[in-house]
């Protein structure tokens, strides 16, 4: 291989420093959503039949899953957006539960599936229901906004 001294445009590329300023610096999850999400972890130690009832535990990719669509419906939205509750189902699916002043908002995330169901309301009337795929939307932050008309 050359030698960079030998070549003095690649000396300079390879010497040049960015300002901090200048950074392009990762987007930072609020810190009420880091702790929500850290605290959901504990989901992972449900064991069989933790309801007493039958359920299935919660996969650590269903909780990946559950835990990565919020933090890109968060990034993607930006300030405003509340904490949702985030609770087991008995069928190893995850709750992600909104409810604010203005909006409704239930998304299930399936365990072992790459879509979700969600049904919304507003207090206008407005009513969403369906399925989406993770792939295709990334996130359902159109239902998780305080406008929704």
């Amino acid at each position: 291989m050359d030698d960079p001294e030998a070549h003095p445009v690649a000396e300079k590329a390879m010497n040049l420093t960015i300002p901090d300023s200048d950074r392009e610096q990762p987007a930072r999850l609020p810190p009420e959503f880091t702790t929500a999400i850290e605290s959901s972890r504990s989901l992972l130690a449900l064991g069989p039949d933790w309801d007493d009832a039958g359920a299935t535990p919660i996969d650590s990719s269903t909780w990946r899953r559950a835990t990565e669509l919020l933090r890109r419906t968060v990034m993607k939205i930006g300030e405003g957006v509340p904490v949702p509750r985030i609770s087991p189902c008995n069928n190893g699916s995850i709750d992600l539960f909104w409810k604010t002043a203005k909006f409704t908002l239930l998304i299930n995330v399936k365990p072992s599936e790459t879509k979700s169901d969600f049904y919304g309301e507003t207090t206008d009337g407005l009513m969403l229901e369906g399925t989406f795929s993770h792939r295709e939307c990334g996130s359902p932050s159109a239902l998780a906004q305080d406008d929704v008309p």
